[in-house]
């Protein structure tokens, strides 16, 4: 869920900012006397559907935040945690290229070898 939030924030705060708008839209727009604003939007939009589109919206927005909370929360854990990763696999290729050991957790990743082909190709 976490990856998700992050490779999608963009995505997840534009809908959330077109819900807010809608719903303050719809909500300013009911109590007008322009009948002609009042019949369009008397078209399919009984109070108990803003109503759950508030709730849906508020709950949403409150999932979200919670969610990027627990991420702040974590962000200096999981740095800490990346950059331990890196400085040993770093450590491991300079062993590796010193000729004094072999790569012991080496891990099919398509992602990287199709990178590395790239490089070796330009």
């Amino acid at each position: 869920m976490e990856e998700y939030v992050l490779d999608n924030v963009g995505r997840l705060l534009s809908v959330l900012r077109e819900a807010n708008v809608t719903l303050r839209w719809v909500m300013l727009h009911t109590t007008v006397k322009n009948i002609k604003i009042k019949q369009v939007i008397s078209v399919g939009l009984e109070p108990d559907r803003i109503l759950i589109l508030l709730l849906n919206t508020s709950q949403f927005e409150f999932v979200l935040k919670n969610m990027f909370k627990k991420l702040l929360e974590s962000k200096e854990q999981r740095w800490t945690d990346f950059k331990t990763q890196a400085t040993q696999h770093v450590t491991e290729l300079a062993e590796y290229f010193s000729g004094e050991k072999l790569l012991s957790r080496v891990q099919k990743d398509e992602h990287l070898e199709s990178v590395c082909l790239l490089l070796y190709y330009i």
